[in-house]
């Protein structure tokens, strides 16, 4: 009887907690995108898991070169991992995008942080239809671009001036295959004599383009994932049944409000609504939960121990047998891991499920909270509902190895 006492106690809870996240947002909203970070910054609120579109703070200031506000999450932040690889191409932490965008205060405040100067980039495709090698430091950026300032800061602080990228360029190849004379002297003088002056200059932009090919190759080599990442599997209760009618619940009052998005995948295009839409403390508790109840898991089932995950997106679809969407074409998800967690009764809806085209199998989730777990890169799709709706929690997931040397994650608590 005392247990039962304290499910209904908990479920109580559960059910007031929830029932306040729809209008959280309007105490730190600002009219615009939901949150307003110079208020969550003034309010000391915890930031681990909140986003601006789907990004982490520091990570959309980042890409904005908002350096001022950069700066106040470093400093003012409770709960910052100023090292978590960004969502977008290329996995540029925040270092990066100081060195890239020339941002030398960020950098300062970052090194003084405890940021990782050793942290890697990910190989990545330009608009050109090109590929940038990864495997680079904050080092490597700052050099290309010839950024003597910010090549004195990441020197000072320790930076490793041999660091290869993933084709064995250093610092010093690029700066010299891109022509800054001025930063070659800086990188000679502290790496000393090199052999980059007996190249020719044909020499090093065949080089140059060599890396970029194989970059573009082990890009193209990801989508052929190896057997363990073919592997499908199914974990139960992610999220309790009553989690999952509470948070659908603040879903469809969203909904409501501000509708659903139709067009934010341009190729394959869902009727979705991004996590971060929901008012602030929903779309925390959503993220927090996933980060803490399925990535553990997802690091198990897929051998990725030495790796890691953060959401490259985070987004509610629905599907509708009549008058909506019912189903979604065989295609590749821009990620790693995939994910989807259905939300609502299997009774609601007939049909459905994931369609993976190399089995001809169709894996449908029977229990709401229950999650299917796939690789982003095998091609898949959405098997069409014949009848009712049906509401699922998808998830796109980078894996990124992460470095076993000190210093490599740094989390900002005050």
């Amino acid at each position: 009887m005392a247990r039962l006492d304290r499910l209904r106690r908990y479920h109580a809870e559960m059910e007031e907690r929830f029932s306040k996240l729809y209008w959280a947002d309007d105490e730190h909203s600002d009219g615009r995108d939901g949150v307003d970070l110079s208020v969550l910054l003034d309010a000391g609120a915890d930031l681990q898991h909140v986003t601006l579109m789907n990004m982490s703070p520091l990570a959309y200031c980042c890409s904005l070169c908002d350096e001022e506000l950069a700066v106040r999450v470093v400093h003012e932040g409770q709960n910052v991992d100023i090292n978590e690889p960004g969502t977008t191409a290329g996995a540029f932490t925040a270092l990066h995008y100081a060195a890239e965008f020339s941002m030398c205060h960020l950098a300062a405040a970052l090194i003084d942080a405890g940021s990782d100067l050793e942290a890697r980039t990910e190989d990545m495709l330009v608009p050109s239809g090109g590929a940038v090698p990864g495997g680079r430091t904050a080092l490597h950026l700052a050099a290309a671009k010839g950024d003597t300032a910010m090549m004195k800061l990441l020197l000072t602080a320790g930076a490793d001036v041999t660091a290869m990228d993933y084709d064995g360029n250093s610092p010093l190849f690029l700066a010299t295959v891109e022509g800054r004379g001025t930063a070659v002297a800086m990188l000679q003088a502290q790496q000393g004599a090199s052999d980059m002056q007996l190249h020719a200059p044909a020499e090093l932009r065949a080089r140059k383009e060599l890396g970029m090919r194989q970059a573009k190759q082990r890009l193209q080599n990801q989508m052929s994932p190896g057997p363990e990442l073919r592997a499908v599997h199914l974990l139960r209760r992610v999220w309790t049944k009553r989690e999952c009618k509470l948070v659908l619940r603040v879903v469809n009052r969203v909904a409501q409000r501000k509708g659903w998005h139709t067009n934010r995948h341009a190729a394959y295009a869902t009727t979705d609504m991004r996590c971060s839409d929901l008012p602030l403390q929903a779309a925390v508790w959503v993220r927090r939960t996933i980060s803490r109840r399925l990535f553990p898991e997802m690091c198990s089932r897929y051998g990725l121990g030495c790796h890691r995950l953060s959401f490259r997106d985070l987004f509610f679809v629905y599907y509708r047998a009549v008058g909506g969407q019912s189903e979604l074409l065989v295609h590749r998800d821009g990620s790693i891991l995939s994910f989807n967690i259905l939300l609502n009764d299997r009774a609601d809806f007939e049909g459905g499920g994931t369609f993976f085209q190399d089995t001809g199998a169709v894996h449908c989730v029977e229990q709401a909270g229950d999650a299917l777990l796939h690789s982003g890169q095998v091609l898949h799709g959405g098997a069409a509902i014949t009848a009712g709706e049906r509401y699922l929690l998808v998830g796109f997931v980078n894996a990124v190895r992460v470095r076993t040397t000190s210093g490599a994650r740094a989390l900002i608590s005050r």
